[in-house]
């Protein structure tokens, strides 16, 4: 019947359209699949890009490096130098570490050159006035928790010592200091170093404020105990007299090391006890109190290291050459043949 026919072609009807929406939705299943593998595949790219970039900068620039730290103990802090740290006169051989990276400041040394040549920022607070010191004096000080890079552990560090000592051995370091061990006269096993840097040829010591200092005390020691050599120590005799000024040094082996890394670094003035006698320290102004008349007219015994032409006071005979802003003596007594030629117009008296 017609009724029979209509019924059967709306049923195949619905079954055609059933047939087709499933199609559809099935279609739109592949296509999703596609677009997922497709945004995956591209992700990996991306990160394997990404790792190859990595691997060109280090490849380019080496690896990445990190600050690294050493945790040691506190000691008390009080005020002072710019981000110092007091030492207390008690005993530690903690090892300190350095704040930051290097100053910077260096043709010859790195880790708180500007500290060893007296061009820091602290420089300008550190006391000229000589504190005398002997070598288990400055042992036992509390080492700091660290060391910054740029300026000054207070109060060791903005101290000037007086230390009278044995000389045990010396050598020309890599940063062009010489490094001299010395010891306590009582005890020679109780030993610490002390440093001339080279204020003739490094950057830092050439421009400081104190570079005369610094060289004429590295000539007085040059002439006393001879050039050091640069591959080993060599083993040096007798008793002298360094001032300098207090530093904190990081422990890393160093030849005659205190416990405490302390040094006198640097040594602004040097002398050598000779068979007449100790010839006086070659000393800037401000360590010096003089008494002396205005023209030092005077001519003690024969003294080591000191040149014969400048018999009122100590100057040690070139090399180097000497002017008279390298020295801190002012309108001494001259005699030929005036080797620095301090006596420039011939009247007798130097650095007028």
């Amino acid at each position: 019947s017609v009724g029979h026919r209509l019924g059967s072609i709306w049923r195949w009807y619905r079954a055609r359209s059933a047939l087709v929406q499933l199609g559809i939705a099935a279609g739109i299943c592949v296509v999703a699949l596609i677009i997922v593998g497709q945004l995956a595949g591209g992700s990996a790219q991306t990160s394997d890009a990404k790792k190859m970039t990595a691997a060109e900068r280090t490849a380019t620039f080496g690896p990445p490096t990190r600050a690294s730290s050493v945790a040691v103990p506190p000691t008390p802090a009080e005020g002072g130098a710019t981000g110092a740290v007091t030492a207390a006169p008690t005993a530690a051989t903690a090892t300190p570490t350095v704040e930051g990276e290097s100053d910077g400041d260096s043709k010859c040394g790195v880790e708180r050159w500007s500290v060893k040549t007296l061009r820091d920022r602290d420089a300008g607070n550190v006391s000229f006035s000589s504190v005398p010191a002997g070598v288990n004096d400055l042992r036992v000080l509390a080492a700091p928790r660290s060391l910054p890079a740029g300026s000054r552990v207070s109060p060791t560090e903005l101290t000037v010592y007086s230390v009278t000592a044995s000389v045990v051995e010396f050598k020309a370091e890599d940063d062009r200091d010489i490094h001299v061990v010395i010891a306590d006269p009582a005890d020679a096993s109780k030993t610490m170093i002390v440093e001339f840097p080279d204020a003739i040829d490094c950057s830092g010591a050439v421009g400081s404020a104190h570079a005369g200092e610094m060289k004429a005390a590295r000539a007085a020691l040059i002439a006393a105990y001879g050039q050091p050599g640069t591959s080993s120590f060599r083993r040096i005799s007798g008793t002298a007299t360094f001032i300098g000024v207090g530093f904190f040094d990081v422990l890393h082996g160093q030849t005659g090391v205190a416990p405490n890394g302390i040094e006198l670094h640097p040594v602004i003035a040097f002398s050598a006890a000779g068979a007449a006698g100790d010839a006086p320290p070659v000393m800037p102004p401000s360590v010096i109190e003089s008494t002396a008349p205005s023209i030092v007219d005077q001519t003690p015994p024969a003294r080591a290291n000191c040149d014969p032409s400048y018999p009122g006071v100590c100057i040690p005979p070139p090399p180097p050459d000497l002017n008279c802003k390298d020295i801190p003596f002012k309108r001494f007594r001259v005699l030929p043949p005036d080797p620095h030629h301090f006596d420039g117009n011939h009247d007798g008296i130097g650095c007028q």
